[in-house]
């Protein structure tokens, strides 16, 4: 991909991301947000320029599929954290809080439901900019892809976990 293409993406997406209303109000650690969003747009796999010559996938495409990505990661900030709420979970049955640890259950269980329903959200609006060969190849050339969570969170993209699975 040219260069200024690739600048004029960036751009149109920092823009979306800066007017977005989760991630463009002003509390604490919205940077750090903006960063991560940033890390993840580089390192998707649909800007891996391996995957964009070997799929064929346009500017248009990839520039759609980040948008897509974008909305995604600003759904995530309305949200209270999965990893609190299981940490909540696990002091309430040390502690012997019964009927805490049922609801704290019971909500752990509906956030997993939630994330899991985006994560495969995103993957129907991302495969769905693909045409029909470009789906097939990518089947074909990265079923590793299509099976593990979009994105990768942290602890799906372990050093350890990476070793086991092999490179993608």
């Amino acid at each position: 991909m040219k260069t200024g293409t690739r600048l004029v993406m960036v751009t149109v997406v920092a823009v979306l991301v800066s007017s977005s209303p989760h991630l463009a109000q002003t509390r604490p650690g919205a940077s750090g947000r903006d960063a991560q969003l940033s890390r993840l747009l580089d390192r998707v796999w649909w800007n891996n320029p391996d995957k964009i010559s070997e799929l064929n996938l346009t500017d248009e495409q990839r520039a759609q599929m980040d948008v897509h990505l974008v909305d995604y990661h600003s759904s995530l900030g309305a949200e209270r954290p999965l990893r609190r709420i299981r940490t909540e979970f696990i002091d309430a049955l040390v502690s012997g809080s019964w009927e805490e640890a049922h609801k704290l259950s019971a909500e752990l269980v509906e956030g997993i439901e939630r994330s899991t329903l985006r994560k495969n959200d995103l993957k129907i609006q991302v495969m769905g900019l693909m045409s029909g060969e470009q789906r097939g190849l990518f089947a074909t050339e990265y079923p590793r892809l299509l099976k593990r969570p979009w994105p990768r969170t942290k602890t799906s993209s372990s050093p350890a976990t990476v070793k086991e699975r092999g490179a993608d």
